[in-house]
């Protein structure tokens, strides 16, 4: 196999921890097989003490995950983009997995793991398929039927530990900037993959391990609730056709998968 250069981007607001984006930067560097680039992409701020493996993009305004992300694919230079949270670290030859079985036209999803975020280990507490309900939340679907294969579809993700073509990205997956900064990530990918014909793949060769619960007080409940209201007047179609082809929970199909 060819070595394909593969981005890694990470948004970053002000109220995460320097100390975790260095030690998310330094995961994926020393977790790579290949030469990979690191963007560290942050929003609203400009980062001091980064590690100087990394590249940094700073803007000047708070734009939100949406126009940051998209910014990120258009500014990185690898033929594929990872996105990742900025308290992550990711399993051993991570890139060569992804890469190996990546299939044209689809994004790739690894299990996340929660990591602690003292000892920077993973707590061995999986999180696999995610599907969306019909109140466009997406939801951890634990009791998924899935198969003894090592990638299978899934029907949505989270916002963290995804990768795919950049080009696909730009021609297919691109956020909609007139909805809010945040949230609904996974539903709107869903019903943009659906759209496009294409198919979104968990990998569980691979693993993102992940520290929960860092939001901070003030998350904007009621513009994410508006931003699901508007993806549902948008992308209804797709999203039901979805939810179809995997029997999703809260859809009101007879049958779960």
């Amino acid at each position: 196999m060819k070595n394909i250069k593969t981005s890694v981007i990470i948004p970053t607001s002000k109220n995460e921890k320097i100390e975790n984006i260095n030690r998310t930067i330094k995961s994926v560097i020393l977790g790579a097989f290949d030469e990979i680039e690191v963007l560290v992409l942050a929003d609203g701020w400009i980062p001091e003490g980064i590690y100087k493996k990394a590249k940094v993009s700073s803007s000047s305004l708070n734009l939100g995950e949406r126009k940051t992300v998209n910014r990120g694919f258009k500014e990185s230079s690898g033929d594929y983009v990872l996105r990742i949270d900025a308290h992550c670290s990711m399993s051993r030859f991570w890139d060569r997995f992804l890469l190996k079985q990546y299939e044209d036209d689809t994004v790739s999803l690894c299990v996340l793991d929660a990591l602690d975020e003292e000892t920077w280990e993973p707590k061995n507490r999986s999180f696999a398929f995610v599907y969306v309900d019909n109140d466009c939340k997406e939801k951890w679907w634990t009791n998924y039927k899935q198969s003894f294969c090592r990638c299978e579809p899934s029907m949505s993700l989270t916002g963290c530990g995804w990768f795919c073509n950049r080009q696909f990205f730009l021609d297919n997956l691109q956020f909609d900037e007139d909805l809010s900064k945040w949230g609904a990530i996974g539903p709107e990918i869903t019903a943009k993959i659906e759209r496009a014909g294409s198919s979104i793949i968990l990998n569980k060769n691979v693993r993102c391990n992940h520290v929960f619960n860092t939001a901070k007080p003030g998350y904007p409940v009621k513009e994410v609730d508006r931003t699901r209201e508007q993806l549902l007047e948008r992308y209804s179609q797709f999203l039901y056709k979805a939810a179809k082809r995997f029997n999703a929970p809260g859809w009101g199909f007879s049958e779960t998968k």
